[in-house]
Parts: C-alpha cells; structure tokens; sequence
C-alpha cells in the first residue's frame, strides 16, 4: 500500500471502492447508519498462548444484550486494540459480529500505526459485516 496514494486519494480510494461502493454497503436506500441507546467497550480475552476465546466473547455479547446494550466497540475502547496482534483482532471481530447475529450494532477498532494494517484491518471489518469503524 502506498501511503502517499491512501492519504491523498482516501481510504476508498486506496481501498479500491469507488464513493457510491463504500456507502452502497450502508444502506441500499442511502440512510445512514443510526446509533441509539448504551453501547459499550468489549474486553479481548485471551487465553494463556494469546488466543482470542471466541466462547468467552459470546458470553459477554449474549450477556450485554440482555442487559439492554444496543452496541459494542470491539478491540480498542479499553485500549487494548494496539497491543494485540492482526490476528487477534480479526479474530476478536469475527467472535463479536458472529456472537451479536446483528441484534446491536458492531463498531471495530481498525486504527494502527502502520497505514498497510489499518487498510487491512478496515477490509476486514467491511468483509465481516461490522456496521462501523
């Protein structure tokens, strides 16, 4: 990924999608993305060899619904996004979006300090269903 081209063009640019493309996956009809109600930070556990306990996700996606969470941020609000590996926070992103079967709205953490990761990342989210960044 050439970081000149992704800051000068964009992030749909630089992904491949044209404007129309990158907001065709919002919304058929055009509508933005609405977010309502109490959404919160997910924790990232982990097991003892760093890998991601996707059982434990879905128990705490599962459990936060209950309680009335219409959202959750996965993988950076308790600032845990930029230690992990990619792997772990795709895997992370995965567990959530398949443990929430959209009944709350999935906002994942795709920031990075290396623009190549944050376009991968960001990818990812899309291909996976997340409803943001």
């Amino acid at each position: 990924m050439d970081r000149r081209k992704f800051f000068k063009t964009g992030a749909a640019a630089a992904l491949g999608l044209s404007a129309g493309a990158a907001s065709a996956k919002v919304s058929s009809a055009g509508d933005k993305i609405k977010f309502r109600g109490v959404m919160t930070a997910l924790i990232t556990p982990v097991d003892a060899n760093g890998n991601v306990k996707k059982n434990v996700v879905a128990q705490l996606i599962e459990h936060n619904l209950k309680a009335g969470i219409k959202g959750f941020y996965v993988a950076g609000g308790t600032g845990e996004g930029a230690l992990l590996q990619s792997k772990q926070r795709r895997d992370v992103a995965e567990a959530a979006v398949d443990a929430n079967k959209k009944r709350g709205k999935i906002i994942i953490q795709v920031g990075s300090i290396h623009a190549a990761e944050a376009v991968e990342l960001t990818r990812h989210a899309n291909e996976i269903g997340a409803d943001a960044i």
